[in-house]
């Protein structure tokens, strides 16, 4: 007698794309691993990049400009196009999994989607360390924080901009480098205004996020998947997130992360 899989019987009905992007890397883009070609069966793998990598295996890669005129942050925010508008380079596809290009899903794609997307617009992590944006962007203004991460002045810019909405303290903050996303009307207005924001001020694109859920005036129905991407003690230490792992980080012609 034969069964049919739970797994084909949704495989059937969700049309999904993972995307990635990689822009200034002096290394080659990862090739798919053993699992995630079997799940290339069922979903469509895009990499967004600013030169061919031939050797890398698996993903249709699709070469785009660095079109940002930023001379020190220009690579980061030409890679966030396909992160923040994949409903206007994929309209067909039904949802979105974004992923880092160091980032390697688990599980198939497909059960993600089943397990904390369907139902909501977006399935996220949660930041480990931190709920508020602006906190966040002193972070990545090098405010208590070693590294600066972007041009301070634009950071406080947007800071300030933020405060005179009214805008909260404290409104949530997420780990964005993988996330699931629904081809919907609120998630496609979502992510204009979220775009908006990544081309105005700084392209760190985790202090504007919250913002935009703020902004949008709609309910934005979030499901929280489990554990954290990052643990904050470091990368020795468990994240309790069985969805993702981390392969080794690209080397940089700039270092824009």
């Amino acid at each position: 007698m034969l069964f049919i899989n739970e797994l084909d019987l949704y495989t059937i009905k969700v049309k999904i794309a993972v995307l990635t992007s990689l822009f200034g890397s002096a290394e080659p883009l990862r090739s798919l691993t053993e699992r995630e070609m079997e799940y290339k069966k069922d979903v469509d793998f895009f990499a967004y990049v600013d030169r061919d990598h031939p050797e890398s295996q698996g993903w249709t890669q699709i070469i785009s400009p660095v079109f940002s005129s930023d001379p020190k942050y220009g690579y980061r925010r030409s890679a966030k196009l396909p992160k923040i508008l994949p409903h206007f380079l994929h309209p067909d596809h039904d949802a979105y999994l974004w992923i880092d290009s160091c980032q390697i899903p688990n599980i198939h794609p497909n059960e993600i989607y089943e397990k904390y997307l369907k139902g909501h617009d977006l399935a996220l992590f949660k930041h480990p360390d931190r709920e508020c944006a602006y906190e966040e962007g002193k972070i990545c203004a090098g405010v208590g924080s070693p590294v600066i991460r972007d041009d301070p002045k634009i950071i406080q810019d947007q800071l300030n901009f933020y405060l005179g909405t009214q805008f909260p303290q404290n409104y949530g903050l997420y780990e964005l480098s993988s996330f699931m996303i629904n081809n919907n009307d609120t998630t496609r207005e979502l992510s204009l205004i979220w775009w908006e924001q990544i081309c105005k001020y700084s392209s760190r694109d985790q202090i504007s996020f919250p913002f935009c859920l703020f902004r949008i005036q709609k309910d934005v129905n979030i499901s929280i998947m489990p554990g954290f991407i990052h643990n904050p003690q470091g990368p020795e230490f468990p994240t309790g997130n069985d969805i993702f792992e981390k392969s080794s980080e690209p080397a940089l012609y700039r270092k824009f992360l």
